[in-house]
C-alpha cells in the first residue's frame, strides 16, 4: 500500500465535512476529524517551568532551556546554552514526548519538542510545557500542528487579548486542535513530516559544515592579528612580500557616510525600498521578505551602488555587515547604518567584506564599541580600523574569488533548505484541515 497521500476532495468549510485536502489510502474512509481542546490530548495541565536565574554553562550543573535557546525552526540551540543552579526535582526536567510553548513576549507561541539528543533539560519560567497523552495525541503529531498557519493565526489573536503579548496555561489548553478519528493516522503524519524533517536537518548540516569550512579557511587566508603572512597562500603569491596594516580609510575613496534618518513604511513597489539594520541577516544578506518602504526625495548618494559597504553602528547589531548586490535591486540606506565605499586601486570589495566577517574583526568591534559604554561605532571609528592586506590587490582578488566560490555553494545549500522548508510548509496545509474554530 502506498505511504504517499492521496487527495481527499475537501477541506473544512462551513457545512462541510472536516477531512484534510491530503490524506492516506488507508484512511480515506476513516471519517471526518474533529476538533478538540488541546486540554482533551493531554496527560496533565499545562505546567509552568523554574524561575531562576541563568549561570554561564558548566558540564557539572544543569542545563536551563529558556525562550532564547530555542530557533526559529523548533531546535535547541545547543552552542550557546547556559546552566541553572538549583537543587531539582524530577518534575522541572523535560521528558521524551513533552512540547514547550514561549508564553510571553515577541516569542509567544514558539515551541520545541523535547529530543534525548538534547540532553537533560530543566525548562525556563517564561515557557510552559504540556505532555500529550499517548493513547489520545502523538507527540511529533501535535508539535507539527503547533507551526501550521492556523495555529499560528489562532496565537495572534489570543496573545494580543490583554493588550501586552503573551498566553498562559489555561489559554493554551484551550486551543482547538483537529484530530482524526484514529491514533495511527495521527502516526502516519507525524512519520511523514518526520522523514521531511530529516532531510531538512541533512542539509542544515551540510549548509553549517560549508559555513564552518569557510570560516576555517578565512582564518589561515589572513594573517593572525599581530602577524604578516597568512598560513595559507597561493602558490603564484608566496614570495610577493609580506602584508600591512593600514587603518581602513587608507582603503576607502571617501569617508565613512550616514544614512538617511526616516520612517520607514509599508512596502511598495512604487516606492524606494529602504535598507535598515533589520533587513540583514547574520550571514549578511538582504532579507527580502520583510522589505519596507521609505519616503524621501532621494539624491544619488541615498542609494547603495556596486562595490559598497554597510556596516551597523549602534545596538545589539553593531559590526554587522552587507556588501550590496545589484540582484537585491535599488536600497536606500538608512541611518543607522554607515556606508564605505573601498577605493577599487587600493581594495577589492569582496576582500574587505569577508575581512568583516573574521574573528579579530569582531575582537576588535568589542573592544571599540563599548569604549562608551553604550554599543555603538562610529563613522570616524569605523575608518580607524586596522586591516592586513597583502601587496598586490591582485591577492586581494584571489582570496576574494576563493572566497566567492564557497559563497556561491553555500547560497546553492540555502535554497535547497529553503525549498523544502516550504515544500514541508505546504505538505501541512494539505494534511491538516482547517476548522472554523481555528483562525485560517
Amino acid at each position: 500500500m502506498s505511504s504517499k497521500p492521496e487527495e481527499a476532495g475537501t477541506t473544512a468549510k462551513a457545512g462541510r465535512p472536516l477531512v484534510p485536502t491530503l490524506r492516506f489510502p488507508e484512511f480515506r474512509d476513516a471519517g471526518e476529524w474533529e476538533t478538540l481542546p488541546m486540554r482533551k490530548l493531554l496527560s496533565r495541565d499545562p505546567e509552568y517551568g523554574v524561575n531562576a536565574p541563568s549561570s554561564p554553562y558548566s558540564e557539572d550543573k544543569l542545563t536551563y532551556l529558556r525562550i532564547t535557546d530555542i530557533d526559529d525552526d523548533g531546535n535547541f540551540l545547543s552552542n550557546s546554552k547556559v546552566s541553572v543552579d538549583i537543587n531539582p526535582v524530577d518534575g522541572n526536567f523535560l521528558k521524551k514526548g513533552d512540547i514547550v510553548l514561549a508564553r510571553t513576549g515577541a516569542s509567544v507561541g514558539k515551541s520545541y519538542r523535547y529530543k534525548d539528543k538534547d540532553g537533560p533539560l530543566v525548562f525556563a519560567g517564561f515557557l510552559i510545557r504540556i505532555r500529550p497523552e499517548s493513547t489520545k495525541a502523538v507527540s511529533a503529531f501535535l508539535s507539527n500542528f503547533l507551526t501550521t498557519q492556523q495555529y499560528w493565526s489562532w496565537v495572534g489573536v489570543t496573545s494580543t487579548r490583554s493588550g501586552q503579548p503573551g498566553i498562559n496555561g489555561t489559554e493554551y489548553a484551550s486551543l482547538p486542535v483537529p484530530v482524526p478519528p484514529a491514533i495511527a493516522e495521527q502516526q502516519k503524519i507525524a512519520d511523514c513530516l518526520s522523514s521531511v524533517d530529516d532531510l531538512i536537518a541533512l542539509e542544515a548540516r551540510k549548509l553549517d559544515a560549508l559555513k564552518t569550512h569557510k570560516k576555517g579557511l578565512m582564518q589561515q587566508l589572513f594573517p593572525a592579528e599581530g602577524e604578516t603572512l597568512p598560513k595559507l597562500r597561493f602558490p603564484e603569491f608566496r614570495d610577493a612580500g609580506e602584508w600591512e596594516t593600514l587603518p581602513m580609510r587608507k582603503l576607502l575613496s571617501r569617508d565613512p557616510e550616514y544614512g538617511v534618518n526616516a520612517p520607514s513604511s509599508p512596502y511598495s513597489e512604487d516606492k524606494l525600498t529602504y535598507l535598515r539594520i533589520t533587513d540583514i541577516d547574520d550571514d549578511g544578506n538582504f532579507l527580502s521578505n520583510s522589505k519596507v518602504s521609505v519616503d524621501i526625495n532621494p539624491v544619488d548618494g541615498n542609494f547603495l551602488k556596486k562595490g559598497d559597504i554597510v556596516l551597523a553602528r549602534t545596538g545589539a547589531s553593531v559590526g554587522k555587515s552587507y556588501r550590496y548586490k545589484d540582484k537585491d535591486g535599488p536600497l536606500v540606506f538608512a541611518g543607522f547604518l554607515i556606508r564605505i565605499r573601498p577605493e577599487s586601486t587600493k581594495a577589492v570589495s569582496a576582500f574587505l567584506s569577508n575581512f568583516l566577517t573574521t574573528q579579530q574583526y569582531w575582537s576588535w568591534v568589542g573592544v571599540t564599541s563599548t569604549r562608551s559604554g553604550q554599543p555603538g561605532i562610529n563613522g570616524t571609528e569605523y575608518a580607524s580600523l586596522p586591516v592586513p592586506v597583502p601587496p598586490a590587490i591582485a591577492e586581494q582578488q584571489k582570496i576574494a574569488d576563493c572566497l566567492s566560490s564557497l559563497d556561491d555553494l553555500i547560497a546553492l545549500e540555502t535554497q535547497k533548505l529553503d525549498a523544502l522548508k516550504t515544500h514541508k510548509k505546504g505538505l501541512m496545509q494539505q494534511l491538516f484541515p482547517v476548522s472554523d474554530e481555528v483562525p485560517a
